[in-house]
C-alpha cells in the first residue's frame, strides 16, 4: 500500500476548505442571481455536494462503495428532483417559508415541508436505479454446473479455489484468495471517508465438482464486494482499516457473462471465464437476487410513496 500524502498523514481536514468554498458560493449565488431564497439554497446545496465529491479525496469511492449508485443514477435522481420543483413553480407561486422571521424554529410552510420530503425521496430514485442493473443480471442468470457453462449470463455455485498461493488479509491476517482493504479517516460529519486502498491476491476459480470457472478479480465491483464478501474492521482513533475478502473454500455463487478462455494461458480443464462485471457472493443465487431486489423495491417505494405524495402536496400548495 502506498504511503499517505503529507496532508493526509497530518490529518488536515480538507472538509474545512470545502465548507469555506461553499459559503462563498452561497453568497455569490444569493447576490448574483434573481431567484428565491429557496431556489438559492438548493443551488448552493448542489454546488456544495459537487465540490465535496470533486475535491475532497476519497469521498466518491466511499459514496459509491456504500450506496452502489453510479454517476448516471445520481444524475437521474437530480433530474427528478429538479423536475418536481420546477413543475410546482410552473403551476403556481410556492411559498416555502413562513412570513415571520426566518430565524424562528419551524418556519416552513406546508409547501416547504413537502418539498423537503420530495427532495429526500430522490435518494430512493438513485438507489432503485443504481441497483436495477444488478438485479437484471442476477435475474437473467441461472445456476448450471461449471462443465456446462457456455457464452451468456450464467451463475455457478461452488467453492473458491485460488489460482496461486493464498495471501494474508491485512486486517484479518487470515489466508485469502483475494481482498480489498481501505484506510478510512473520520470526517466532520461523524462518518468516515476512504483515503487509501489496496488489493491483494489474484485470479481464482469456482469449483463445483464438474469443473472450474475462472474469475478475474479486477472485474469485481467495490460496492458488491463490500456487501457480499467477508468484512473485517480495525479501528485506531480517528482512523480505521477495513478489509473485504474471500477465503479458500468459501461457498459462493458467482454471476457473470461466460466467455471462452485461452487454453494456452489456462491449460487446466477450465470451461470458460466470466466477462465483467462479475458478482461473487457468500450465498445462493436466490439470496443474491433478494439482496438486489430489496434495494430496488425499497428505493422505488420510497420514491413513489414519499416522492409522489409530497409532489401532490407541493402542487396543491403552490
Amino acid at each position: 500500500m502506498r504511503l499517505l500524502s503529507e496532508t493526509e498523514s497530518q490529518g488536515l481536514p480538507v472538509e474545512y476548505a470545502v465548507v469555506g468554498i461553499g459559503l462563498v458560493a452561497a453568497a455569490a449565488v444569493h447576490y448574483l442571481l434573481s431567484v428565491s431564497l429557496f431556489v438559492t439554497g438548493l443551488l448552493v446545496c448542489v454546488l456544495f455536494l459537487v465540490g465535496v465529491i470533486a475535491f475532497v479525496p476519497g469521498v466518491w469511492p466511499t459514496l459509491y462503495r456504500t450506496t452502489g449508485v453510479s454517476v448516471g443514477a445520481w444524475l437521474l435522481a437530480a433530474a427528478v428532483a429538479a423536475g418536481g420543483i420546477a413543475l410546482s413553480y410552473w403551476i403556481g407561486d410556492p411559498r416555502p417559508f413562513c412570513d415571520s422571521a426566518l430565524s424562528r424554529r419551524g418556519c416552513f410552510t406546508t409547501y416547504g415541508w413537502a418539498s423537503a420530503v420530495y427532495l429526500a425521496s430522490a435518494f430512493g430514485v438513485a438507489i432503485a436505479a443504481g441497483h436495477l442493473d444488478r438485479y437484471r443480471r442476477l435475474r437473467n442468470a441461472s445456476v448450471v454446473p461449471a462443465a456446462e457453462v457456455d457464452d451468456g449470463p450464467v451463475a455457478v455455485e461452488g467453492n473458491l479455489v485460488p489460482a496461486g498461493e493464498p495471501v494474508a488479509g491485512p486486517v484479518s491476517d487470515e489466508p485469502t484468495v483475494w481482498y480489498r482493504s481501505a484506510v478510512e479517516r473520520a470526517t466532520l460529519f461523524e462518518g468516515h471517508r476512504e483515503i487509501d486502498h489496496d488489493v491483494g491476491g489474484g485470479e481464482f476459480y469456482v469449483e463445483d465438482g464438474s469443473g472450474r470457472l475462472l474469475v478475474l478479480p479486477e472485474r469485481l465491483d467495490d460496492h458488491d464486494v463490500a456487501d457480499l464478501a467477508r468484512s473485517h474492521t480495525d479501528s485506531d482513533g480517528e482512523r480505521r482499516r477495513r478489509e473485504w475478502s474471500y477465503e479458500p473454500n468459501d461457498v459462493v455463487t458467482v454471476v457473470g457473462v461466460g466467455r471462452s478462455v485461452s487454453r494456452a494461458a489456462y491449460p487446466e480443464p477450465i470451461v470458460v471465464g466470466l466477462e465483467e462485471p462479475v458478482i461473487v457472493g457468500l450465498g445462493t443465487l436466490s439470496e443474491l437476487r433478494n439482496w438486489a431486489a430489496t434495494r430496488v423495491l425499497v428505493g422505488a417505494a420510497f420514491a413513489l410513496v414519499g416522492g409522489g405524495g409530497s409532489l401532490l402536496v407541493m402542487v396543491l400548495a403552490a
